[in-house]
């Protein structure tokens, strides 16, 4: 069940966010957060989406924003930033890239083993009802690995939580 008039966090910096974002902001308020004052790895395409979204007030950007936690309130995420500054949202959509982020989910408070975090078999971390898919919890790494662990963990999140917390972007 896609998401509707729901308040949601992107974040991240490159083609998988911005595009994330774009689909998301059709039916949703979206705000993009960001670590670096400006985008440098996004395609031509994917920047002018941005850009448009943006001027068109869909997208809100976050740019030079850290997360230092996640606090569950309610039905939603309490997002505290780095500035002290808090918001809540209905959803999170982490963007972050194929290579794990260790530093950033050891400061949400999510196990790390090796180099990579440690999830269920459905890709739930020790942080409930925060889950991780794709590249960064795959050990084969490949493009299909990533794409079956979606499956799963969608899956998953129907079978222990029902539809309330289910995301398919």
């Amino acid at each position: 069940k896609p998401l509707e008039n729901k308040k949601i966090l992107v974040v991240g910096g490159g083609n998988t966010a911005a595009e994330a974002a774009c689909f998301l902001c059709e039916k949703n308020e979206v705000f993009l957060s960001y670590r670096r004052p400006k985008f440098f790895r996004l395609n031509p395409i994917n920047l002018c989406a941005i850009e448009d979204k943006c001027k068109q007030g869909s997208i809100k950007l976050m740019m030079n924003t850290d997360i230092e936690g996640l606090e569950p309130q309610d039905d939603q995420v309490c997002v505290h930033f780095k500035d002290g500054q808090k918001m809540y949202f209905d959803a999170i959509d982490y963007c972050l890239g194929g290579s794990s982020p260790q530093a950033f989910l050891r400061s949400i408070g999510v196990e790390v083993e090796g180099k990579k975090p440690k999830v269920s078999e459905d890709g739930e971390t020790n942080v409930k009802g925060l889950f991780l898919v794709g590249d960064l919890v795959v050990k084969k790494g490949t493009i299909m690995g990533a794409f079956n662990s979606a499956k799963r963990t969608v899956d998953g999140i129907l079978k222990k939580y029902g539809d309330r917390y289910a995301l398919l972007t």
